[in-house]
């Protein structure tokens, strides 16, 4: 079943822009747990006004009889140098890199948040992690015109339309991706999903741009890459 439901998207908001708010809504639910709304409000509110410019406004009904669920982050420590953009996006590429390698990885998902530190906010960062949970995403192959940062963005855009579609609508979930792939990062994309074991694909992909993956509680196959133009 999806677990967001998209009641009205007015053309302001494009998809990638829909992907990147449900990443954030997600994010700061994990951080404060589902009975802190206006701190969560308060969070996205901030991060759409740091990503998007001024004059945001989220508010969330308070009508909702569903039990609540508990933070899954806990916030330690946060130096002044850390905006809450910053912890937004260091927890959504952390809970990717967990998904990705299993939490007995832990070097692997230090060297993936560390090179994906590097690359968005500048050299010189340390990551240290304990953990014990198993692998979500199983990377077939990634060709090196997919970077590190480019895997979590992609794996963090394939969650989010996962949990908005539903894991039946694979057409929907494709475009979705692929729209917002080819907002990101240039035109001529495409994206496939299958049952693993069960498809085979023939294909040309452009300036070495694929990647392969496993989604292993769904058993898919999926395959992404910006196609020759």
């Amino acid at each position: 079943m999806a677990k967001w439901q998209i009641i009205e998207q007015e053309s302001g908001i494009t998809n990638t822009m829909r992907i990147n708010i449900l990443n954030t809504l997600r994010t700061s639910i994990d951080t404060h747990g589902s009975s802190k709304k206006y701190e969560i409000c308060q969070d996205v509110k901030n991060w759409l006004q740091e990503t998007y410019g001024k004059h945001w406004s989220v508010i969330i009904d308070n009508s909702s009889s569903e039990s609540t669920k508990m933070a899954k982050w806990q916030i330690i420590e946060q130096a002044a140098g850390i905006t809450d953009t910053m912890r937004i996006n260091i927890l959504n590429t952390l809970r990717i890199s967990i998904d990705t390698h299993g939490s007995l990885k832990t070097f692997e998902i230090c060297k993936d948040v560390n090179n994906w530190l590097d690359e968005s906010y500048g050299k010189h960062w340390c990551v240290i992690i304990e953990s014990t949970k198993m692998a979500k995403w199983q990377i077939i192959r990634q060709n090196p015109g997919i970077t590190n940062t480019m895997r979590i963005d992609i794996l963090n855009a394939l969650r989010i339309s996962i949990d908005t579609h539903g894991s039946s609508e694979k057409y929907e979930i494709c475009q979705d991706v692929k729209s917002w792939l080819d907002e990101t990062y240039g035109e001529y994309w495409c994206v496939m999903i299958g049952k693993h074991g069960e498809w085979s694909s023939c294909l040309h992909y452009y300036g070495g741009r694929y990647l392969e993956i496993k989604e292993v509680d769904l058993s898919w196959t999926i395959e992404i890459f910006q196609q020759a133009a």
